[in-house]
């Protein structure tokens, strides 16, 4: 095997949707934390979109290292990885002032 491919799962794929064309943000994110994509939990799939999209809308861009800075990589014995909240810096300010007005 060459390093630019790897093995899966089709699970992946069909139960998860994910799709083989990742953008650069992904694959930058899978080369860093060296971790196949089905090594990933789920949620942390999740983690990345929403992460892309924030910065997307918000930013313009979606870099590796703002990535980083609030998420890491935590192996399980099992075998998968999840990506942790690392930063004590919030991304979203929470907007539980106006319930109560509401």
């Amino acid at each position: 095997m060459n390093k630019d491919s790897f093995y899966t799962y089709d699970c992946l794929f069909w139960d998860l949707h994910v799709r083989v064309s990742f953008d650069d943000f992904t694959i930058g994110i899978l080369c860093i934390l060296n971790m196949d994509p089905m090594q990933l939990y789920p949620n942390g799939w999740e983690a990345m979109q929403a992460f892309c999209t924030l910065c997307l809308h918000n930013f313009g861009l979606a870099t590796l290292g703002l990535f980083l800075h609030y998420f890491c990589s935590h192996p399980h014995p099992n075998g998968w990885i999840s990506l942790i909240w690392i930063s004590k810096l919030p991304l979203f300010c929470t907007f539980t002032s106006s319930n109560k007005i509401f």
